[in-house]
Formats: structure tokens, C-alpha cells, sequence
């Protein structure tokens, strides 16, 4: 996957569900707060014939706990 959203570089696989729908992506990427290795992932749905929704998660650094990032919404005219 591409991103030309940020200026660092994530490496990262992802892997397609049996019914084609569903491909969940997971990253790793250099945390610009503790300089460390972090994980991230998202998961990419497809809902209908032209909508599809997009989830980002990724780890609170103190806690460590994943938490959801972001969602987006997309609908093809």
C-alpha cells in the first residue's frame, strides 16, 4: 500500500478474507513520540456495490493498549 499522507515509512502486510470483503492491513512504524517500533492496522470493509469504510488502530504509548484511530467513509458517486 501507498500513502503520500506523512513523511515516514511504514512496512506492512495485509491479508484478504475468504469472501473477498474484508483486507486487514498491519504495520509497523517508528512512533514519533517514543522513537520505538509501533504497531498499527487497518481494516478495510467493503459494506455495498459502491461504499466501503476504512478503520485505522493503533497503540497508546503509555498503556500500550490498541485504540481506534480513525474511520472513513467512502461512497462512489
Amino acid at each position: 500500500m501507498i500513502d503520500n499522507q506523512g513523511t515516514g515509512i511504514m512496512n506492512g502486510t495485509g491479508e484478504l478474507s475468504a469472501d473477498g470483503k474484508v483486507l486487514t492491513w498491519t504495520y509497523t512504524f517508528n512512533c514519533p513520540l517514543t522513537k520505538k517500533p509501533t504497531p498499527m492496522r487497518e481494516i478495510e470493509t467493503i459494506t455495498g456495490d459502491k461504499t466501503k469504510t476504512l478503520e485505522i488502530y493503533s497503540v497508546e504509548p503509555k498503556s500500550g493498549k490498541e485504540y481506534k484511530m480513525m474511520v472513513i467513509e467512502f461512497t462512489k458517486d
